[in-house]
């Protein structure tokens, strides 16, 4: 039987950090309390189409989890495990903001089955802190200090697998002070996510532009310093100590079935991609009373979309080679069609550009193709259309 991960949005925050594109907002006890009334609801609703999967992930998302009371964290997994059955080793992970976090969250968060936690650092730099809006000057003040104490007190209580994210080529931040992080953090974690700046669509952007150049240094110095601290690189952004892989992020880049509750999640089952909205008023006007499939949709909470062969060869071509096991070719021919013999004079241009590499039955992006996959992977899928027959 085919395994499930879960995902849970929480779209509350204490303020949206300038360089956040996510559906993310400020929200009063009383609205956050209807927003755990619906979220119940939802739940309910997708449950008997599913309940009889195996779930294997659950991951509380943002937004800020840490910002709301623990008790509504509870409930959620609560429901979810009374409407659905999750496995007893099920991975299940919180993002956590260090500032809206205490070592009594903590030792809850535990409590309540949670076995991977995941802080959204960001950065050190104090400047770039106030800058991009996440911190005031004086949280930033102690905000270095108060990171590393949570990260030393949740391996004390027993978390186990803990993730932290980083942000490359923030305004202010070099590449000495990243390594140097990364170094100072490499003895409390097993997994780092250091994701490249992106401001399109974002407040960020009004005043302030990446540098390509500072990206790709930072990014590189980042790879480097992980390897020798052991990690992994298992996809692009990610990095994990043997074991430490987030299951629920390989699940989204496996094309793997997935469920997503709340404002703006997504959902991923067979093929067909299920979108809720990011009005905040209606989802919770349509779920404060049982829900139907018919109204879900009229009313527009819930847009559906069938996904033709096309754009499942597509995804399946850039997701694979966003991570470090590449694209199976065997499988990719037997679903699509044989890209080694269709492709085979764009694979030898970057054969020779040392751009990629072919491994048995696996192609692969090198290090110096990463730098570069989005153009590889969009010169791959041009012709896709004539390709492949939906």
């Amino acid at each position: 039987m085919k395994k499930l991960s879960i995902y849970v949005h929480v779209p509350f925050c204490s303020k949206k950090c300038y360089y956040c594109n996510f559906c993310s907002f400020k929200a009063n006890l009383s609205e956050q309390e209807q927003y755990f009334n619906a979220l119940e609801k939802e739940i309910e609703f997708r449950a008997s189409q599913f309940k009889n999967q195996p779930v294997k992930t659950i991951y509380l998302g943002g937004g800020t989890p840490s910002i709301v009371e623990t008790k509504q964290i509870k409930r959620i997994l609560d429901k979810i495990k009374q409407n659905f059955f999750v496995l007893d080793d099920a991975e299940i992970t919180i993002e956590l903001n260090p500032n809206s976090t205490s070592e009594e969250m903590l030792l809850s968060y535990l409590s309540f089955g949670i076995n991977r936690i995941s802080f959204g650092v960001q950065t050190f730099n104090k400047r770039s802190l106030t800058f991009v809006g996440r911190l005031s000057a004086k949280e930033a003040e102690s905000y270095k200090t108060k990171v590393i104490s949570l990260l030393k007190f949740a391996n004390k209580i027993g978390f186990k697998n803990i993730s932290v994210d980083f942000i490359l080529a923030l305004p202010f931040q070099t590449k000495t002070q990243l390594v140097s992080t990364l170094k100072k953090l490499g003895t409390f974690v097993t997994h780092f996510s250091c994701y490249m700046l992106e401001t399109e669509g974002t407040k960020l952007e009004q005043y302030y532009k990446p540098n390509e150049e500072e990206i790709i240094e930072q990014y590189e110095a980042s790879v480097k310093t992980l390897k020798k601290l052991g990690f992994k690189r298992y996809e692009i952004s990610n990095f994990a100590k043997p074991s430490f892989e987030s299951c629920h992020n390989q699940a989204y880049w496996k094309r793997q079935n997935y469920l997503g509750f709340g404002l703006a999640a997504h959902s991923f089952v067979e093929n067909q991609r299920f979108a809720n909205t990011e009005d905040f008023r209606l989802y919770l006007k349509v779920f404060e009373k049982a829900p139907n499939k018919k109204n879900l949709i009229e009313s527009g909470v819930i847009k559906t979309e069938n996904l033709t062969k096309k754009q499942c060869a597509e995804e399946t071509l850039m997701l694979s080679l966003r991570t470090s096991e590449g694209l199976n070719l065997k499988e990719f021919k037997e679903n699509f069609f044989d890209i080694e013999k269709v492709h085979a004079k764009k694979i030898a241009t970057y054969l020779k550009a040392g751009l990629i590499s072919l491994e048995g039955n696996f192609l692969r992006l090198t290090g110096k193709g990463i730098l570069v996959a989005n153009e590889i992977i969009v010169n791959f899928a041009d012709d896709f259309l004539e390709l492949v027959s939906n």
